[in-house]
């Protein structure tokens, strides 16, 4: 998977970078190459946040939904894997 990001100098304190299409996921570092590995971690980690929480919200969010009728539904099962 390949994602943009963007890394601009921070006057006086080094680099900032940000990956847009993730939300929140931004670093600072004293030199280009820390900031880079340090953005590096930072999207792995976002991403498996996402592979471990996504999955979760879906099945709770499907567990309680009710038919068109009103109805409850049962239980929906997600893909975890």
């Amino acid at each position: 998977m390949k994602l943009a990001v963007r890394i601009a100098p921070q006057p006086g304190t080094g680099y900032k970078a940000w990956c847009p299409a993730l939300p929140g996921c931004r670093v600072l570092a004293d030199s280009r190459r820390q900031v880079r590995a340090r953005l590096r971690r930072a999207v792995r980690g976002y991403l498996a946040h996402l592979d471990v929480a996504l999955p979760r919200e879906l099945a709770r969010q499907m567990n309680g939904t009710t038919g068109a009728a009103g109805d409850a539904t049962a239980p929906a099962r997600v893909p975890t894997g």
